[in-house]
C-alpha cells in the first residue's frame, strides 16, 4: 500500500520553473524544494501524534530523498508572488544601501 501511495506522489511533482512550491529546511542548513502536493503529504506525516522516525519524499527535480523527521526544522511555502516581492525588496534594499554609503569614510 505504501509503495502505491509513493508512486502517486512522485507523479504529482512540478517542473522547477513553475509557480508555487515549498522548501523543506533541515538542521544541517540543507534544503529541498517540493511541490504543494508533496508538502501536504509531508505536513500530514509531521503533524501526527506519533510521527515516523524517517520520511521519504520526491523533490521537484525528481530526486528521492529520505530524512529523519527530527532533522526537519521548517516547511515554508514560496509562491511566485512571494518570490517576486522578495526580489523587489532585495533590489530596493540594495539601492538604499548604495545611496546611504558615506564615500568620505575610510571604512
Amino acid at each position: 500500500m505504501q509503495h502505491t501511495n509513493q508512486r502517486s506522489e512522485e507523479q504529482e511533482r512540478i517542473p522547477p520553473g513553475a509557480g508555487d512550491y515549498f522548501v523543506i529546511q533541515c538542521r544541517d542548513s540543507s534544503w529541498f524544494y517540493v511541490s504543494t502536493v508533496m508538502a501536504r503529504a509531508i505536513d500530514r506525516k509531521l503533524g501526527r501524534l506519533f510521527r515516523p522516525r524517517w520520511i521519504t519524499f520526491v523533490d521537484i527535480s525528481g530526486s528521492r530523498i529520505r530524512l529523519r523527521t527530527d532533522d526537519i526544522t521548517s516547511l515554508v511555502q514560496l509562491t511566485a508572488e512571494q518570490r517576486d516581492q522578495g526580489r523587489a525588496f532585495d533590489r530596493d534594499r540594495s539601492q538604499e544601501n548604495r545611496n546611504d554609503r558615506d564615500w568620505d569614510s575610510p571604512f
